[in-house]
């Protein structure tokens, strides 16, 4: 095998998974690195100026930090300064615990959404989804 004489120690298919390439850079650099392993599902897409986010199974940091940079993208791809953002949830199983991780997931659109972040509208069915966004609005 060609490749064994440049000492490779991993190998990584396409489209790269977030979790097993920390995981395979943990592994070698012999570090523990955290990982959220909270099932997410996150996409974002832009309409008519208006940022669609779209948000299943649970909250995951690293998915939302992932988020910061497909926003910052969809913006400068489509020259908007400021969105209006609808934010979809759906099929969410989150907890108590996860009231950080909703925090950083509205500040997150709140920063890119500017001057029209108080227009930012949620859709979502659950009621615990309504106590976090009360919970929101009482640090604030």
């Amino acid at each position: 095998m060609k490749i064994a004489q440049f000492e490779v120690k991993k190998f990584l298919t396409k489209p790269v998974r977030m979790d097993l390439l920390l995981k395979a850079i943990s592994e070698l650099l012999k570090v523990e690195l955290h990982v959220d392993a909270t099932p997410c599902i996150i996409e974002a897409h832009l309409n008519d100026e208006i940022l669609f986010v779209e948000i299943a199974r649970g909250l995951n940091l690293e998915k939302i930090e992932l988020l910061r940079f497909k926003i910052k993208e969809l913006l400068q791809l489509y020259e908007i300064t400021y969105p209006r953002a609808l934010v979809m949830m759906t099929d969410l199983e989150i907890t108590e615990d996860d009231n950080v991780k909703f925090q950083q997931l509205i500040d997150l659109i709140i920063e890119y959404a500017g001057p029209y972040a108080k227009h930012m509208k949620i859709l979502t069915k659950p009621d615990v989804i309504s106590k976090f966004i009360s919970d929101v609005q009482d640090t604030r």
